[in-house]
């Protein structure tokens, strides 16, 4: 039999459950952490969210490139970013990089360009935080993102995976850009 591990003293009456794979630990907002893995499953006016419906029926374009890569300059340009500042996303003109820079108009911080391939025209932002998780997520040594439009949630997953078999998928929803302005 499984021993409880910490059920003494849980505020709330909120104590950890056994669902046959391990133990479940109530976080706040109504988190639940496992030693595996963690979920959020917060309500909105007493539903929860439809996750389902938040991902494309269709993906447009894909781009992908190298995790490790990916990683460092999302830190890099992360760390620079004030706190919520987002930062930006683009392709190169001939859709063979990617780059990340931040959303300053004044003196932006860019990222050396990252060697992509694909066909998508990226120009999208994200809060640099959430993304940063999206991709220590994922497994393997590519990343892929696919894009319905630039306004709706970037689907990202492993490079490695075929589309049509994909284990693992994340979610992150891009924020919105002013127009870029022509110099």
């Amino acid at each position: 039999m499984e021993s409880d591990p910490g059920s003494h003293g849980q505020a709330g009456g909120h104590a950890p459950a056994f669902d046959g794979l391990g133990w479940i630990q109530p976080v706040r907002s109504g988190a639940l952490l496992r030693k595996d893995f963690v979920v959020n499953a917060l309500t909105v006016n007493g539903e929860y969210p439809k996750l389902r419906d938040l991902f494309a029926k269709e993906y447009s374009s894909h781009m992908v490139f190298s995790a490790a890569a990916m990683k460092r300059a999302s830190r890099v340009i992360g760390s620079t970013t004030e706190r919520n500042q987002p930062f930006e996303l683009t392709s190169a003109e001939d859709r063979t990089a990617l780059r990340i820079s931040t959303t300053w108009e004044e003196n932006p911080a860019k990222s050396p360009l990252i060697p992509a391939e694909g066909e998508a025209d990226v120009r999208t932002a994200f809060n640099p935080y959430f993304y940063q998780d999206a991709l220590r997520a994922l497994p393997g040594d590519k990343v892929r993102l696919s894009f319905a439009t630039m306004a709706q949630p970037v689907r990202i997953t492993s490079g490695l995976e075929p589309l049509d078999s994909v284990v693992l998928e994340q979610l992150v929803m891009p924020v919105r850009l002013p127009p870029k302005q022509d110099k």
